[in-house]
């Protein structure tokens, strides 16, 4: 929309849906999104190979 005419700019902020495609793509042009569901993955690798060695050790 940078390169076409002003008021097509306006027209297209009347749409709703252009401003949630706005709020996306912030978020994922932060490294914090990247960041948090790295270490969310490995907070979950880790609870489950506990759990799995925890039910290891309690099956034997």
């Amino acid at each position: 929309m940078s390169n076409g005419p002003q008021w097509l700019y306006w027209l297209s902020r009347v749409n709703p849906l252009a401003h949630v495609v706005d709020a996306e793509r912030s978020i994922f042009s932060t490294g914090s999104v990247l960041l948090g569901l790295i270490s969310a993955s490995a907070l979950v690798l880790v609870g489950v190979l506990y759990g799995v060695r925890t039910f290891h050790r309690r099956s034997a």
